[in-house]
């Protein structure tokens, strides 16, 4: 009965104090359809998909209108160095 208590583990569960949080948002920005050089972000030209390596979705507001400094091809995951920022 020892052996069995101590195979269940203790009741209170707590991560170590290296345990580091995981990247809440995975998922970036990538393009609906095809975009021409100086067409601008929206949401009628984007959606969200993983991975989460280019614009989070909490960052879309930040560069919402911003022209696009070339060509792209659909699917293809926005970062930040594809628009033009001021």
């Amino acid at each position: 009965t020892k052996k069995f208590k101590k195979s269940l583990g203790e009741d209170i569960k707590s991560f170590s104090t290296n345990f580091k949080r995981k990247n809440p948002i995975r998922r970036s920005i990538f393009l609906v359809k095809n975009v021409k050089k100086g067409e601008r972000l929206n949401l009628n030209n984007i959606f969200f998909s993983r991975p989460g390596f280019g614009i989070t979705p909490d960052q879309f507001y930040r560069y919402k209108n911003k022209k696009f400094k070339q060509d792209f091809k659909k699917n293809k995951m926005i970062k930040p160095t594809d628009l033009f920022i001021k």
